[in-house]
């Protein structure tokens, strides 16, 4: 409009302030009764006669109710509520009426220009017959008006608009709630649910619109950052109103109905009951809630969610007072929210209360003037409300003891006025003259005063984001506990801020004054906050067969040790070099052992301490038997690999082994400094949406990867000396060496790893009783791989012995013309060809030259 008129809207300071009141009258083409105070009385007659009686007071100096009026006696501004629309609580209405009302203005006789001709663009500097706007009580046509504010460089003060997102920057500036927003009153349920120890496990219902998804944005936020666990489930509600749940498909697209079936009520509920979540903070939109909250009712009795669960109504509306329906009835019951406490309600009896006595003194003019006001004329239509002469100094009602209180929105509305007239003389005072509409909203930004709404009235900076908005501590709030079967409302606790002192959020203290009541009729808080969900421990069967399997795999390696140490004396078991068979079975052991680390959890009683300690030896267990086999296969294939250099005379252990104990101790003391500085701890992960949980072994620390790294560089190059020395050892005979056994057991391990590394990240998280036995059959794949393809040969060979079958084959020492001579036929070296008799020396020729052993090359250790 401004920048279309050129209107300026200057205060002057010899004249009196004009103001536009919005207010709900109507709600879908009925009356908008009020919520608390007299339910006959229309809210927006109520607003009105609140907002006639504040510029009655301001323009007066009566400081009965607001003590900083006496301060204003030197200010010559007044105010007048100049016309009054109706907002129709949920649509743009109100924009079309002030449009309209400014229209009318100035294309009005007294402001064309002296050409007949003129047009409304030639309209210049004008002086628009407007100062300030109050209203509206609701956040929906509170938008529209903000640009209209803005447009009109007027001010506009609203009684109740709770928004977080609203127009920014410049148009942002122009506008104040006396009424907290969104999130500040977040902070306040949350601080209470805080009090009521429901401090864990909550979960928000919320409808999937701007109101429902900013009233669930605060709820995060601020649960968020008191770091309390909560989830949150989103219900849509159609254009009718409805549940999605009642739409059929033959009103939507099957895919449209599809979508919303997935959203609907019930299936928003479902979601809440499989989280296990059991305090519920409930979001309604007010124009929805006649519909959505019976749906609500029902899907909770639907899944036995009334007993045992506490729920809290983020905002009161008229629709948390129904009680429709015995599924609504019992919805309610037990159930809470916030309303603030104006001083009206703490005044106490009718004739005590300085509110009350000045609304109750109002007389018959003033009762006339609230019906010329009254933007609904027709008495045939919704939103007429005749007020009597003697309506106000008329008492209380047998059959309604609230009969003509003022609805409790009221005090917002009669400060909201009080601001505007504060903030006028305020920026008078500064500018000396005029005062434009920017610095009256500046000043409006700065007023600081009791109200009738209770607590200081005192807004946000005009450059905060959120500027403009009333702290929510700054007022006086009741708990409300909506009483089970029927019975009424009960005030638990109040929360009285501290006006001599800096708002403080750390300092929110409830005062209880009576015990609140749940659901069940009792005033013990419903426990636990959350339902059990399922935590997968091990089945005992599962575990049963995990040990059973390990216990063989234990068994063979202690039986195979025992044969080798019953036969040791054996010509192929002595060959074998029965000391390091003896290592390798240990280590085998030792690796089967580690499935122990995966057998146990809470399931058997086992305390997180005994679990942290079990998981860090499954490291212990795998890495150091690892170690242990491979060094005993190495030191075992590398001493005949020496023996058969002819490079000493007698090649002992300690004379090969040296490597592998250097990288056995390596791997110890990477293991040591591992489980100092980051340990493996018995942690159970939680689905913070069903509940249900599953332990295992990890690192909280992410340090672990440095000591992991090491590790494997170790074991892989304990591999690759295995691997070499098996290669050098090729031809060697079987009864000496495993050469090409030991190659099928490097690739057979090799392929489990390569098989078992998906499958262990693909399962880690899974349910324990799926992926348990496939954990263990991988582990136990290593050492069942060991003693296989090491003493399986062994075996054989033993047993073709016993047999007298001989499977003789050329190796080293005949191969390219190479004979050793010398050593008798029943040395166990029985791949040689013996061409003397027993005292006679070793000969070795090749290609016509030959040796004695006494000649150069060192006798044969036949104690091999």
């Amino acid at each position: 409009v401004a920048p279309q008129c050129s209107v300026v809207a200057d205060l002057p300071t010899n004249q009196h302030c004009p103001i536009y009141l919005f207010a709900p009258f109507t709600r879908n083409g009925t009356r908008m009764t009020g919520f608390l105070g007299d339910r006959d009385l229309i809210r927006g007659v109520s607003y009105t006669a609140a907002a006639l009686l504040a510029t009655k007071h301001f323009n007066e100096r009566n400081s009965s109710l607001i003590p900083e009026l006496e301060d204003v006696g030197d200010c010559n501004v007044t105010l007048e509520i100049d016309k009054v629309f109706d907002t129709e609580y949920d649509s743009h209405q109100s924009l079309r009426n002030v449009w309209n009302s400014l229209l009318q203005w100035a294309l009005s006789p007294e402001n064309q220009t002296e050409s007949e001709s003129s047009s409304i663009n030639n309209t210049t500097q004008q002086q628009i017959p407007l100062c300030a706007i109050v209203g509206p009580a609701n956040d929906f046509p509170a938008q529209d008006l903000n640009s209209i504010a803005f447009a009109a460089n007027v001010p506009m003060v609203s009684p109740y608009r709770t928004r977080i997102v609203r127009d920014r920057s410049r148009k942002q500036r122009m506008s104040a709630s006396v009424y907290p927003d969104l999130l500040e009153i977040a902070v306040l349920v949350v601080s209470y649910l805080q009090h009521l120890k429901r401090n864990e496990f909550v979960a928000i219902l919320y409808p999937f619109s701007d109101m429902g998804l900013q009233k669930h944005q605060s709820l995060s936020v601020v649960l968020e950052d008191q770091g309390i666990t909560h989830s949150s489930s989103v219900y849509v509600v159609d254009f009718d109103g409805r549940s999605s749940s009642s739409s059929s498909s033959s009103d939507l697209g099957s895919a449209a109905a599809d979508l919303l079936q997935a959203r609907s009520i019930e299936t928003a509920v479902q979601r809440i009951y499989e989280s296990g979540y059991r305090t519920v903070i409930v979001v309604v939109d007010d124009e929805e809630g006649e519909f959505a909250l019976p749906a609500i009712a029902d899907a909770v009795d639907k899944y036995g969610m009334n007993e045992g669960y506490f729920y809290m109504f983020f905002e009161p509306t008229e629709w948390t007072m129904m009680f429709d329906s015995d599924n609504l009835a019992k919805l309610l019951g037990g159930g809470g929210f916030l309303i603030p406490i104006s001083n009206q309600m703490l005044g106490g009896a009718r004739t005590t209360d300085p509110i009350t006595v000045s609304w109750t003194e109002q007389d018959a003019a003033f009762a006339r003037r609230v019906n010329e006001l009254n933007p609904i004329q027709n008495s045939s239509k919704a939103g007429f409300q005749l007020v009597e002469d003697d309506f106000f100094r008329q008492g209380p009602r047998e059959d309604n003891p609230n009969f003509n209180l003022p609805e409790y929105l009221s005090g917002f509305v009669y400060d909201a006025v009080i601001s505007v007239g504060l903030g006028a003389c305020a920026a008078a005072r500064i500018q000396g003259g005029s005062v434009s509409g920017l610095d009256h909203a500046k000043s409006i930004r700065e007023v600081d005063f009791v109200g009738w709404s209770g607590g200081r009235v005192k807004f946000g900076k005009p450059e905060l984001e959120r500027g403009g908005t009333r702290p929510g501590i700054s007022l006086n709030w009741a708990a409300t506990n909506i009483l089970p079967n029927k019975t009424g409302l009960n005030v638990p606790a109040l929360f009285f801020p501290d006006n001599s002192v800096e708002l403080d959020y750390s300092q929110i203290i409830w005062v209880d004054v009576h015990d609140y009541v749940f659901a069940d009729d009792t005033t013990v808080p419903p426990y636990p906050l959350r339902t059990p969900g399922d935590q997968h421990y091990l089945p005992s069967s599962f575990r049963a067969i995990g040990l059973a399997i390990m216990s063989v795999s234990i068994l063979a390696a202690v039986v195979l040790a025992g044969w080798v140490y019953l036969y040791r004396n054996h010509r192929i078991l002595k060959a074998s070099q029965p000391n390091l068979l003896y290592v390798v079975c240990a280590g085998t052991i030792l690796q089967s052992s580690s499935v122990v680390t995966l057998s146990f959890d809470e399931g058997v009683g086992w305390t997180e301490d005994q679990l942290n300690r079990l998981c860090n030896f499954l490291p212990w267990l795998l890495a150091t038997g690892s170690m242990v086999v491979t060094g005993a296969l190495y030191t075992k294939l590398w001493r005949v690999h020496k023996i058969l250099q002819f490079s000493r005379v007698r090649v002992k252990l300690s004379h090969i082994a040296l490597p592998m104990l250097f990288m056995i101790v390596a791997t110890m003391v990477i293991l040591a400094l591992q489980t100092a500085f980051a340990p493996l701890n018995w942690v159970r992960q939680e689905d913070v949406l069903t509940g249900d949980s599953i332990g295992s072994c990890k690192s909280t620390d992410a340090g672990i990867k440095v000591w992991l790294v090491p590790l494997l560089l170790v074991d892989l190059a304990a591999t690759g000396l295995l691997t070499y020395a098996a290669y050098k050892t090729r031809d060697v005979d079987k009864a000496y060496s495993e050469s090409s056994w030991i190659f099928a057991l490097l690739c057979t391990q090799f392929e489990i790893v390569l098989i078992g590394i998906p499958i262990v990240l693909r399962l880690h998280d899974a349910d324990p009783s799926n992926n348990y036995l496939v954990f263990i059959l991988l582990l136990l794949a290593f050492p069942a791989s060991t003693l296989t393809l090491i003493f399986g040969p062994k075996l054989k060979y033993w047993l073709d012995d016993i047999r007298g079958i001989d499977e003789d084959a050329p190796k080293r020492g005949q191969l390219a013309g190479v004979r050793v001579t010398g050593v008798p036929s029943q040395s166990p070296l029985s791949g040689f060809t013996s061409t003397q008799n027993e005292s006679a020396p070793i000969r070795v020729e090749q290609n016509g030259s030959s040796a004695e052993a006494g000649s150069g090359l060192p006798a044969v250790d036949e104690s091999l």
